[in-house]
């Protein structure tokens, strides 16, 4: 299974609105269970934002890649959010985050959990992916260049 699997052109948003990351998380969670990825928002919303307690998701170069091990998840899921104006994330580097990648994880998927983060960072690292995502002008875009982070799960 690749990457591109694991979300869909329904799934990337441009978000304009301004707020703070937990506002920014519920909205996106509500949205995880609006159509039926988890069951219950507020308990993911819940696992999703103690996650972030324990340490940032915001990991440099105005990306973060919030997550939440949720029994209730059927299948593992990612929304991408491309906000447009930088929000702090509370980043490693002290930097805002313009990309947001949220993943809806099943407990039972830990191990391709990890691989996930593993790809998704290692492709967003590179300054040109990273810049074409945010130049990008539509889902579909997003999509397509999603689909070259080439790693098996």
């Amino acid at each position: 299974m690749k990457i591109f699997e694991l979300t869909a052109p329904e799934s990337i948003f441009f978000h304009a609105e301004k707020g703070d990351k937990f506002i920014l998380l519920q909205k996106f969670c509500q949205l995880m269970a609006e159509r039926g990825i988890v069951d219950d928002e507020t308990a993911f919303f819940t696992i999703v934002k103690e996650r972030e307690a324990t340490m940032t998701t915001g990991i440099g170069y105005g990306i973060a890649i919030p997550h939440g091990r949720y029994e209730h998840v059927e299948k593992l899921h990612f929304f991408m959010i491309r906000l447009a104006e930088p929000l702090d994330f509370d980043s490693l580097d002290g930097q805002p985050v313009q990309l947001v990648f949220l993943l809806a994880v099943p407990l039972s998927q830990a191990q391709k959990y990890g691989r996930i983060l593993q790809a998704l960072s290692g492709f967003l690292v590179r300054p040109e992916n990273r810049k074409r995502l945010l130049e990008a002008g539509d889902e579909q875009q997003i999509y397509q260049i999603l689909k070259e982070i080439d790693n098996d799960i």
